[in-house]
């Protein structure tokens, strides 16, 4: 008379076991798909006097300026290099703010959660107001989602300054996609004007400088499919086992 309890004890604790298996199988199969991986999708040190960058994942060009010379970066190393552009807005209405400075243009479509780094110099008499907006596929450029409307201000022109800017707001981009970047000198948005970092007055032939841009981002890796075949089977194999333990009675 005692066979049968310790029969449906037997069947129970084997079930269970295989219920906390079948768990721990479809949790590591939901691991693999949402491990992201932050790695460097694009930069430029300009160390080699290349606009093309480091990956050669990508080119960077002038908008509406002309280059001037090489100069030291970061670094003030002798093989450290920035590069150098002058030649901004000098209409007298100021009505080209926005449309001088230097772009990045590159294909992405394997990370999202971007962040985009610069150091960045500025002549005496350049602007101290800048602005980062977005192109994806060579649509028109916005910085719709940006923070602060990806306006910025640098308060010194001796020593390079460094620049970020969360790019999450775009999200993922989709798959054949493009995106550019640009960074435009503009004036004050709250007078109009072009300021300085201090008091001397703007001159358009005056210069920005660039070194070490880079775009970061967070990889999104395809899930195992070993793994995600192996949780698909435990969730099969639990089905089954229940259907199995309810038809006699023992999850019942």
């Amino acid at each position: 008379m005692n066979a049968t309890p310790f029969a449906v004890h037997r069947r129970l604790r084997t079930h269970c076991t295989f219920v906390q298996t079948a768990t721990v199988i479809v949790a590591m199969a939901t691991m693999a798909t949402s491990t992201a991986q932050a790695d460097i999708v694009s930069s430029w040190s300009f160390d080699l006097h290349s606009m093309s960058s480091n990956e050669d994942t990508g080119v960077a060009s002038l908008n509406h300026t002309v280059p001037g010379r090489w100069k030291r970066g970061t670094t003030k190393h002798r093989h450290d290099r920035a590069i150098r552009f002058r030649n901004f807005d000098a209409t007298a209405d100021r009505q080209h703010s926005g449309q001088h400075g230097i772009g990045f243009e590159f294909a992405e479509n394997e990370h999202e959660t971007l962040e985009f780094t610069w150091k960045q110099r500025v002549g005496a008499r350049a602007s101290a107001f800048g602005q980062l907006q977005y192109s994806i596929d060579s649509t028109g450029f916005v910085s719709t989602g940006l923070a602060n409307d990806g306006v910025f201000q640098l308060t010194r022109h001796k020593k390079f300054s460094s620049m970020s800017c969360d790019l999450a707001a775009i999200g993922p981009l989709p798959i054949g996609s493009s995106l550019r970047l640009q960074i435009v000198s503009i004036t004050n948005p709250q007078s109009g004007m072009y300021e300085t970092t201090g008091r001397r007055s703007y001159r358009a032939r005056s210069w920005w400088s660039m070194d070490n841009v880079v775009l970061t981002g967070a990889r999104v890796h395809v899930p195992n499919p070993g793994v995600l075949a192996v949780g698909i089977i435990a969730r099969a194999s639990f089905g089954k086992s229940r259907r199995r333990h309810a038809s006699n009675g023992v999850c019942g």
